[in-house]
C-alpha cells in the first residue's frame, strides 16, 4: 500500500520476474511504468485528488519531457543496483533512461559526477544511504 500511494503516478504492472540464469522466479513481479497525464487524471487522479496533490502549488502536469531527476533519488537508485553486482549496475546505467527517453543514466552521471555526492536530506538519510 505504501508502494502504491509513493508511485501514485505511475502505471503499476504485475510481470514474470527471471534471474539472470534465465530460471523464472517463483512470484511476480510489480513494476511502474511511466504515464501520461491524460491516463493518469482519468484512471487515477480525479479533479480534486489532482488539486490537493500538484494544483495547489502551481503544478498542472506530472509527466513532462524536460524533467530532470532528482539528485538524491537517483544516487539512491544507482548505489542499490551497484550493490546488486555488475551485471545490475550496469544495466541500470545503461538500460534506464531520463525523460527524454534518450539520455541514459550512464550519461547523465558522466556528465554530472556530482550527482553520486548529493547527500540525502535529513529525514531520508536512513533510507537513501544506498545500503541494502
Amino acid at each position: 500500500e505504501a508502494f502504491i500511494e509513493r508511485e501514485h503516478e505511475y502505471r503499476l504492472f504485475v510481470t514474470d520476474a527471471f534471474e539472470l540464469t534465465g530460471d523464472k522466479c517463483p512470484r511476480p513481479a510489480v513494476i511502474t511504468v511511466a504515464n501520461t497525464d491524460e491516463n493518469y487524471r482519468a484512471t487515477r487522479c480525479p479533479p480534486d485528488e489532482f488539486h490537493r496533490r500538484y494544483g495547489q502549488y502551481g503544478i498542472d502536469r506530472v509527466w513532462r519531457q524536460d524533467l530532470l531527476p532528482c539528485r538524491e533519488y537517483l544516487r539512491h537508485c544507482t548505489l542499490s543496483a551497484k550493490s546488486l553486482g555488475d551485471e545490475a549496475y550496469n544495466s541500470w546505467l545503461d538500460q534506464s533512461f531520463l525523460a527524454d527517453r534518450e539520455t541514459t543514466v550512464r550519461r547523465y552521471l558522466e556528465q554530472h559526477p556530482e550527482v553520486l555526492e548529493a547527500a540525502p536530506p535529513p529525514a531520508l538519510a536512513e533510507r537513501y544511504c544506498g545500503c541494502q
